[in-house]
């Protein structure tokens, strides 16, 4: 049989896992496990109204302290004649307590918000509930997400371990920014930095990984200290192969770009403010995008599509779905293949460096001109990325800040960024980019 018959389609897996789901809160109306999956699965498939109620549901039981009585997430100022309404008609009633202030975000020794001594898995459904609705309805995610942020915070201060507090927050700016509501994004920094969990509004990593940190630099590469860092070794082996090849690597990039007039990724965070930035992106978090390699060889000789086929179904397998390109012809050249030199590369990094430098990306990003990528930061602080810029403007001059500096790029030469500081890019440019974990 085909692979279309013999495989379901993300649909219908969709449409299983609402009908079970469905099931299981229908006997177990009162559980919050269910209603989180349940709500979320639901606004996922595209079912909007009946999650958010679903939704609505388990928030209103949860906010309900012993007594009966309801308390808010959101610690309202004394204006609160017209917040209902107000929620009702701008926001389905999902207020943010960012935009409210500071306070809005911290512990309570009274448990206002929810009932903070609730033990971890209804922190954990709330994290769940954010993280997987971020980028679908950020003003849901936002409401568990800030949830999320008091019970970690009272977990904390109760002297339970919580390591989420940095993600929290970093997806809860993120939300901010999706609903366009840029103040609460910067308070929402502010609120984390007052409550210890970054030590700075420039650098807010989504994951602080714990004693393996990354010598705090925004740019590694302007660093002397860090030249003689054996941990960076591997880095500089890298800049020095990318800066021998940019030529050919530009090259390939013009003339595929002409010829094959490629889909390129879009900008789904909302981070480019004025222009557009698009990307065309070969491997993300140590995969292979299989429309990019579909058929080619692994070693970079083009003579094991077997191989680099499995090698992808298992990619797609281990996501839990199929590949972008289920009617991709398999008789096609892989577009890889119209990059040879780069392609060399990329593999050289996974094969040979792979211990060292997991989980790479790799991607051409292209701004466009007049351009602005909005003050933004990368997931970690355990991570590097590497940029390699092929093609400039004349003027105005391409620039990019990290931090508190302020770099101007340099056709064919790397610069090394470590992108959990807050970074920001302006003006037209196309640059090769390398990121792995270091």
């Amino acid at each position: 049989s085909s692979s279309s018959s013999s495989s379901p389609s993300s649909s219908s897996l969709m449409d299983r896992a609402v009908e079970s789901l469905k099931n299981a809160y229908s006997l177990s109306p009162q559980s919050d496990k269910f209603a989180a999956y349940y709500g979320t699965t639901l606004i996922i498939s595209g079912r909007e109204e009946e999650g958010n109620r679903v939704l609505e549901r388990w928030m209103e039981k949860e906010l309900r302290n012993d007594d009966g009585a309801t308390a808010t997430v959101v610690d309202h100022d004394d204006d609160d004649s017209n917040d209902d309404d107000d929620g009702d008609k701008d926001d389905g009633g999902y207020g943010h307590a960012a935009s409210k202030g500071e306070g809005g975000l911290k512990a309570s020794n009274q448990q206002k918000g929810t009932q903070v001594g609730s033990d971890g898995e209804n922190r954990a459904l709330h994290m769940y509930v954010g993280f997987r609705l971020g980028d679908v309805q950020p003003r849901i995610a936002a409401r568990h997400l800030e949830v999320a942020a008091r019970m970690e915070l009272a977990a904390r201060d109760s002297g339970r371990a919580s390591v989420q507090l940095s993600s929290i927050f970093y997806r809860l700016g993120r939300a901010y920014r999706a609903m366009g509501d840029l103040d609460a994004e910067k308070e929402c920094y502010k609120s984390a930095v007052s409550q210890g969990v970054w030590t700075s509004t420039e650098q807010r990593p989504g994951y602080l990984f714990p004693g393996r940190a990354l010598p705090s630099s925004p740019f590694p590469h302007i660093n002397r200290t860090l030249k003689n860092d054996p941990k960076f070794h591997d880095v500089w082996r890298l800049v020095s192969m990318l800066e021998d090849s940019s030529e050919e690597i530009e090259e390939e990039f013009r003339r595929f770009y002409s010829s094959r007039h490629p889909s390129l990724h879009e900008d789904n965070e909302n981070i480019a403010d004025h222009g557009s930035w698009r990307q065309l992106i070969f491997a993300r978090n140590g995969r292979l995008l299989p429309q990019m390699w579909r058929g080619a060889g692994k070693d970079g000789s083009g003579d094991k599509s077997e191989r680099m086929n499995s090698v992808l179904a298992n990619e797609a397998e281990n996501r839990g779905g199929n590949d972008d390109d289920d009617n991709h012809d398999e008789k096609a050249p892989a577009l890889i293949e119209d990059f040879p030199i780069t392609r060399q590369i990329l593999m050289f990094m996974r094969k040979d460096l792979s211990s060292h430098l997991p989980k790479g990306s790799m991607e051409f990003s292209i701004l466009a001109s007049s351009s602005h990528l909005r003050p933004h930061c990368g997931p970690s602080n355990h991570r590097l990325r590497l940029h390699l810029p092929i093609i400039l403007p004349r003027k105005p001059v391409a620039r990019i800040r990290a931090g508190k500096l302020t770099l101007e790029w340099e056709k064919g030469k790397v610069l090394v960024l470590d992108d959990s500081y807050d970074h920001e890019v302006r003006q037209k440019r196309v640059s090769f980019h390398f990121s792995f974990w270091k």
